[in-house]
């Protein structure tokens, strides 16, 4: 009789030490939580590449005109312009990340400038 009363009075003080145990990881993961809900409010969001102020895209510097309004500009034909890129006389062209050939604006007035001088 007195081992059940061992055990007897074993079983309430072992629940206890359980429960406090219990209770120390409940409390120690709420802990956690709430320092990492504090240090997730402290840090500043993010801004995407796209939203910050120094990745806004520059004017540009003179406008870009399409290849058939120089053409009609100049008064020649696409064959001549051709003719003269190949010999280098033409004044300097890019295509546009859209396919277009255009001639800036400034560029396309001095050599028109160039032509009624000459």
């Amino acid at each position: 009789m007195t081992s059940a009363r061992v055990i007897g009075d074993a079983a309430p003080a072992l629940l206890r030490h359980q429960n406090m145990q219990v209770r120390s990881l409940i409390d120690a993961d709420d802990a956690m939580t709430q320092k990492s809900q504090l240090r997730t409010a402290q840090t500043t969001p993010r801004r995407s590449r796209m939203s910050t102020p120094a990745r806004k895209r520059r004017a540009p510097q003179d406008e870009l005109v399409p290849l058939s309004e120089a053409l009609g500009e100049l008064r020649i034909s696409r064959a001549t312009w051709y003719r003269w890129r190949n010999h280098g006389y033409a004044p300097e062209a890019r295509r546009t990340p859209s396919g277009r050939i255009c001639v800036r604006r400034s560029v396309l007035d001095a050599f028109k400038d160039e032509l009624e001088t000459a």
